[in-house]
């Protein structure tokens, strides 16, 4: 048969047979596949390398891309098939007519190491994770629909993720190194649908669920003996030490502590490499909340662990037979280093694995080949550096399978464990913080806010991660200048803020905000709602924003040469206290001056409360030197204040006057006396208001004054003490009156209407030194009395009333008239005032201290004592409404009331 002919038949009963699917598929005799090499690893991409021959020099190498493509290998067993996408096609050469052709097939994954791009997944464990972007890929990709399954062989549980990110990362490397973080290994199984080659990439965590091989058993046969079909021509063992023990450490910050977990190998390495391995540990810290709860990191720790373990023994075999698969097991029989071992002892997962395979072509019809084409066959494919050292097959092998395993009973997880780290961040990224619709700030108990990465895809992020809402990611902490046990800054940054993201150990999937930044919708603060930066750049400060208003609280500070000023305001009521160089509000630089010093202010109410005293003075003390309560001129005015008030007083007792009672201001003086220094940190002093004025005190109302004082009100100046009302001047007193002028006179003058002097109760005394004058301009000086005397100092008297007048006197009288009449009995008659002689009995009401008109706090039924100043106490139970009994007395004293608890109320 001519070798051209041979080309144009029909593929049927060869060792390799090739074949495509799909409505554009190559005729099924275009390619004629020659040799195929295999590359596989278990939790990798295999790869087959199809030597083809074909008749045609002119295929469009663009028209095998994306085929759907299968490999028949034919065997002693049975047969297995290689299915996958051709993913590349190299044209090799021509000679002799024919033309030579490399296609590489492989799973559908390897064409995901293609798409790289930048996106979130929350809530959804690694295995959600995979579906969906193997399910992406499906939904919109026709060759991979076609042909690509996925299906998970799972039996452990994964926890969802709150927050994983895929950045700047192919699809391929993603799903490996979120896979291998969770020890999750894979492998692919292939079979035909309708006749069209298709694969499934099949996920497992037990290798107890791995299938037998075809063939289940291969014997070991030497190389120099007669080979049979499906034989074990090189078995060689390799042992190594390896980390005896896994340790890793993450810190949480819910709890506030760092998580532990650790596990150790299960090897027997030997007594001599267990005591060489003692001390080796692979100790990580891990990224923050790296895992949920103590078996996750328990189970972390136990993968990376399961790899230390998996590389300190490996078996590596080279055999005739191509039925092996990755992710299959076989026992290996016949071989003088396993014969010790019981059956189960010799069942080896198949984890690596080269098959380098030619077609069986008639042997007149393979001389017949141009021998460049023979060797561009086999070309730029070698085995990996892994199965390298497995001896080459043996001359003239048309098959060989250089493979690796480990015992069935070994756990596996993929080859990527010990390079495990999520992307590191080249930098801090910005993001805006959302939230959910109305919300101007959205945060949770610990002060995290949500935000929004600028790069993710809205098609990739369909539930969620690209909407600008509280979907976009998880809580994220944000940094403050002070952060401690109830207490430190808080400026929660709001929605639409935009803010700086750190990443936590660089890695990607830990975020933290770190700082706000101004940007062009969100530009710097206009501070007192006047914005001019640059020409506002002396202001430093703080400024809020009322959440869905357009109120303000301020802190400023203006360090404008020369005029430095600090300001502390709110917009509700323009409340506001100004300190320094008091200016209108600055604006690009420029500020009307307003005045200097200290400034509170309000619209609305405002209240200064003192516990341990106030001073308001305007003695002067230069850049704030001495003490807070510095106060010794007020202290020397006081006793200025006393020394007359106690001088006069005590000379008035002396001439006939009332002594003053100084109580009140010795208790004031010392209390101020006892006022703290300033240099005691515990003194507490005594809740006294004081006013000192160095240049004198105005206070003023064009309105009622009202001044009141629970004991004495002493009014002392020492030059005039002056009292003037425009209408009238009333002074009321409880128990007495007592006027005293030690020079000038006494005065006091009615210059319209009476004067009325009344003593209701006792005597009116009017003495003098020198003379008694009553006078009457007009009308008449009436003296009216029951009894009327006029006693002269010789004894000289003279008597009216009682029935008659007596005129006494040891001298002579006088009497000058121009006539004298005695006529018979007459009499007048005055009507005088009556006073009368009311008490001042009344009732008190008790109330407790938290009593107010709005909320009233009244003590009902409570038991009491009244004591007066004359020493007597009254004692009762107050009424329904807090009242006393009535208190009867003649004149006004001072009474001091006690409440006492009833039984019935707990007292």
């Amino acid at each position: 048969m001519d070798l051209m002919q041979y080309v144009a038949i029909s593929q049927d009963g060869r060792t390799l047979e090739l074949q495509f699917a799909g409505q554009n598929a190559p005729h099924p005799n275009l390619l004629f596949p020659l040799r195929l090499q295999l590359t596989w690893a278990l939790s990798e991409p295999f790869t087959a390398d199809v030597t083809c021959l074909s008749q045609s020099s002119a295929i469009e190498l663009k028209t095998l891309l994306g085929q759907r493509a299968g490999i028949t290998i034919r065997h002693h067993d049975g047969e297995r098939k290689v299915n996958g996408v051709v993913t590349a096609v190299r044209q090799l050469g021509a000679d002799g007519g024919l033309s030579s052709y490399r296609l590489r097939i492989q799973p559908a994954l390897a064409l995901l190491a293609y798409r790289r791009t930048c996106r979130i997944f929350q809530e959804q464990s690694v295995p959600d994770i995979v579906a969906q972007i193997v399910q992406e890929h499906r939904a919109s990709n026709p060759p991979i629909a076609a042909s690509f399954r996925l299906d998970q062989q799972l039996r452990q549980t994964y926890a969802p993720r709150s927050y994983c990110t895929q950045f700047d990362e192919d699809d391929l490397s993603f799903m490996h190194r979120v896979l291998a973080e969770e020890g999750i290994n894979y492998t692919f199984v292939f079979a035909d649908d309708q006749g069209a080659p298709t694969h499934t990439l099949v996920l497992f965590d037990d290798v107890n669920d791995l299938a037998q091989a075809s063939p289940a058993r291969i014997g070991y046969r030497r190389a120099e003996d007669a080979t049979p079909a499906d034989s074990l021509l090189a078995w060689q063992g390799e042992r190594q030490v390896m980390t005896s023990a896994t340790a890793l450490v993450s810190y949480d910050y819910k709890p506030a502590a760092s998580s532990n977990a650790d596990d150790w190998s299960v090897i027997d390495q030997g007594e001599e490499g267990r005591a060489a391995s003692a001390t080796l540990r692979d100790y990580s810290a891990l990224s923050p909340y790296y895992a949920s709860d103590s078996a996750e990191y328990a189970r972390y720790a136990q993968v990376r662990q399961t790899w230390h373990d998996q590389q300190a023994k490996t078996w590596y075999g080279g055999a005739t037979t191509p039925g092996l698969e990755v992710g299959t097991y076989v026992e290996i029989a016949d071989h003088p280093s396993l014969a010790q071992d019981s059956s189960e002892q010799r069942q080896f997962v198949v984890t690596e694995q080269f098959l380098d395979i030619t077609n069986n072509l008639p042997a007149d019809m393979t001389r017949q080949l141009p021998s460049g084409l023979l060797g561009l066959s086999s070309a730029d494919v070698s085995p990996p550096p892994s199965l390298a050292a497995v001896p080459p097959p043996p001359a003239g092998a048309a098959q060989y399978l250089r493979f690796a395993g480990v015992r069935r009973g070994v756990a596996l997880v993929p080859s990527r464990v010990p390079s495990l780290r999520r992307p590191t961040a080249s930098g801090p990224q910005t993001a805006t913080v959302v939230g959910k619709a109305g919300e101007v700030v959205d945060t949770d108990e610990l002060g995290r806010i949500l935000v929004q990465m600028h790069w993710p895809l809205a098609q990739e992020h369909a539930k969620g991660g690209a909407n600008d809402d509280e979907r976009s990611s998880t809580r994220v902490r944000y940094a403050s200048p002070s952060a401690s046990e109830g207490f430190g800054h808080q400026f929660i940054p709001r929605v639409g803020d935009e803010v700086l993201i750190e990443f936590l150990h660089g890695d990607i999937d830990r975020l933290i905000a770190v700082a706000v930044i101004h940007n062009g919708r969100r530009p710097t603060a206009a501070f007192s709602g006047a914005r001019g930066l640059p020409g506002n750049r002396t202001l430093s400060g703080i400024l809020t924003r009322e959440h869905n208003g357009s109120g303000a609280n301020e802190l400023l500070f203006d360090d404008t040469t020369g005029q430095p000023r600090a300001r502390l305001a709110s917009t509700h009521q323009a409340s506001e206290l100004n300190l320094g160089y008091l200016t209108h509000p600055r604006a690009d630089g420029q500020a009307e001056p307003r005045g200097q010093g200290a400034e509170l202010r309000t619209d609305a109410a405002a209240a200064l409360r003192a516990a341990q005293g106030m001073l308001l003075t305007t003695y002067a003390r230069s850049q704030a030197a001495g003490h807070q309560l510095d106060r010794g001129e007020l202290d020397a005015l006081l006793a200025q204040c006393l020394e007359l008030f106690k001088g006069l007083g005590d000379y008035a007792a002396q001439h006939g006057g009332q002594a003053v009672e100084t109580g009140g201001q010795d208790a004031l003086r010392q209390a101020l006396q006892g006022w703290p220094s300033g240099t005691e940190r515990s003194a507490a002093g005594k809740p006294l208001m004081a006013f000192a004025a160095s240049e004198g005190m105005v206070s003023a109302t064009p309105h009622s004054h009202l001044s009141y004082a629970g004991q004495n009100i002493d009014s002392v100046a020492q030059q005039h003490l002056q009292l003037t009302s425009g209408q009238s001047t009333r002074v009321h007193a409880g128990q007495g009156i007592a006027l005293f002028a030690q020079a000038s006179g006494l005065s006091a003058i009615a210059n319209q209407g009476p004067v009325h002097l009344q003593a209701q109760a006792d005597a009116l005394v009017a003495n003098a030194q020198t003379n008694l004058q009553l006078t009457a301009n007009t009308g008449e000086v009436l003296l009216s009395a029951p009894r009327i005397r006029l006693v002269a100092e010789d004894g000289s008297f003279l008597s009216i009333g009682g029935g008659g007048i007596t005129l006494g006197t040891q001298g002579g009288v006088e009497l000058h008239a121009a006539s004298h009449a005695l006529l018979g009995p007459s009499t007048d008659q005055v009507d005088r005032p009556g006073f009368g002689k009311d008490g001042t009995d009344q009732k008190f009401q008790l109330h407790y201290p938290s009593h107010s008109a709005d909320t009233p706090q009244l003590a009902a039924n409570q038991p009491y004592s009244i004591t007066l100043e004359d020493g007597r106490v009254v004692q009762g139970v107050s009424d329904a409404n807090g009242l006393t009994d009535l208190l009867r007395d003649e004149v006004t004293r001072i009474a001091r009331i006690d409440v006492h608890k009833s039984p019935a109320s707990g007292g």
